[in-house]
């Protein structure tokens, strides 16, 4: 058997040491409640909120989409399945993906790896330490030697 609740009261806070809803709907909430604290689990098909905080772990089973113009994430390790990673995704031409890259904020001169598009080239902007390099070589003014580096 199905009971529906209508509220039409502003509740500031909610606190309850139980609220049992068996099968039951809240309907027509007149206004918003200001603070509801959950200890255990939440399930909504729709949830708006300015702020939502969550101490414990949080399991999203379908797509997240972020809206806004900053995303900060505090972890200490990030794992991606992914194979590939896409910056300046709305970029439409070069120059609006000038300045794309990886930031590395820990030296006292953060170490990047940036793409330029007036040169349509990636960057770094400290020491590139390989084994092996394959490719050809082009517009080398001087032979290579192992252990040499190559200016210019």
């Amino acid at each position: 058997m199905s009971e529906n609740f209508c509220l039409f009261s502003r509740f500031n806070e909610l606190n309850a040491s139980t609220i049992f809803l068996a099968d039951a709907k809240l309907t027509n909430i007149d206004s918003p409640f200001s603070n509801v604290t959950v200890n255990g689990i939440l399930s909504s098909d729709d949830i708006t909120s300015t702020n939502i905080s969550i101490a414990g772990n949080a399991t999203i089973t379908g797509n997240l989409t972020v809206s806004g113009t900053t995303t900060t994430v505090n972890s200490t390790s990030i794992s991606i399945a992914d194979i590939n990673i896409e910056l300046a995704k709305n970029a439409t031409t070069a120059t609006q993906a000038n300045g794309a890259g990886i930031t590395v904020t820990g030296p006292t001169t953060p170490a990047t790896l940036s793409y330029t598009s007036a040169d349509d080239r990636w960057n770094l902007n400290k020491n590139l330490n390989v084994t092996r390099v394959y490719g050809t070589a082009t517009n080398v003014s001087t032979s290579i030697t192992p252990g040499s580096y190559i200016t210019g």
